[in-house]
């Protein structure tokens, strides 16, 4: 799973500040990776780009919907 439908459900369901605060975590990691401007630029482009291809499961606002899309950032965390 990409970051991308994942954070496009996060804002749609929780808000542009729930989304705005994983994303900035993300993107923070990538930047302790080493990777510069121009490189979390491009990786920002893509992640938003993504956001389109979020499927029904993570665009569902209910309680099923928060805990999928909780349980896929905690998996992410370790390989940002």
């Amino acid at each position: 799973m990409e970051i991308g439908p994942v954070l496009e459900g996060i804002r749609a369901c929780d808000g542009t500040e729930a989304h705005d605060a994983v994303f900035l975590e993300f993107m923070a990691a990538k930047r302790r990776q080493g990777f510069d401007g121009q490189q979390t630029a491009m990786i920002a482009t893509l992640t938003g780009a993504a956001g389109g291809m979020a499927d029904e499961a993570l665009l569902a606002c209910t309680p099923e919907g928060a805990s999928l899309r909780a349980e896929l950032i905690d998996d992410m965390r370790p390989r940002w």
